[in-house]
């Protein structure tokens, strides 16, 4: 039983990690795009402002959650 808790909270821990890191990369691309891009990205940029939100918040959300049970599992030790 001990196995698959340690394997389940490991498997959060990727998770949580990998949706934080696609978060900052995704985050750095797009200010390497507003720095270096020009107006053609500023206007796509615009456009998919609405979806890229939804996007970061959804990730976010993601790492929370993640965090969040861990931050649960500890307090109950």
């Amino acid at each position: 039983m001990e196995d698959i808790d340690t394997s389940r909270r490991l498997a959060r821990r990727r998770m949580g990690w990998l949706s934080f890191s696609a978060l900052l990369i995704e985050a750095a691309v797009l200010l390497a795009g507003i720095f270096l891009g020009g107006p053609i990205f500023a206007v796509n940029l615009a456009a998919a402002a609405p979806i890229l939100t939804g996007l970061f918040w959804a990730q976010a959300a993601i790492v929370g959650a993640y965090l969040g049970v861990r931050l649960t599992e500890a307090l109950k030790k």
